[in-house]
């Protein structure tokens, strides 16, 4: 499965935050293993913004439909990604929206900010 990365990072962010981040794009592309057909091609962005005080974190993480129409063998699932990911942007007052694609692909997007709320 292709996947191609995209980063803008300028300076560092808060401990805490970066590793939300890091998990949303951890579950995002579980989901796209589990889910998505293999020849899929996975893309993954994530803007750290500008320094400052309100410096936020933006990840978008979309994969195509592909081409096979049989999905990738079934994997175990506890069922809590997506709720995981609102659960993480909650924390930090941000917000997640994921659903399908025009194309019929998938796409997660999150934005937190640096303060947890």
């Amino acid at each position: 499965m292709p996947i191609s990365t995209s980063a803008v990072i300028r300076g560092n962010c808060r401990r805490g935050l970066s590793a939300q981040a890091y998990r949303i794009v951890q579950d995002s592309l579980t989901n796209v293993a589990k889910h998505a057909s293999p020849d899929t091609t996975t893309r993954v962005r994530v803007d750290v913004g500008a320094p400052g005080p309100g410096r936020g974190v933006r990840i978008r993480v979309d994969n195509s439909a592909g081409s096979t129409p049989t999905r990738a063998p079934a994997l175990p699932s506890a069922g809590r990604g997506l709720t995981g990911m609102r659960e993480r942007v909650a924390l930090y007052g941000g917000t997640v929206d994921a659903g399908r694609t025009d194309d019929g692909g998938y796409r997660v997007d999150a934005t937190l900010w640096p303060v947890p709320r």
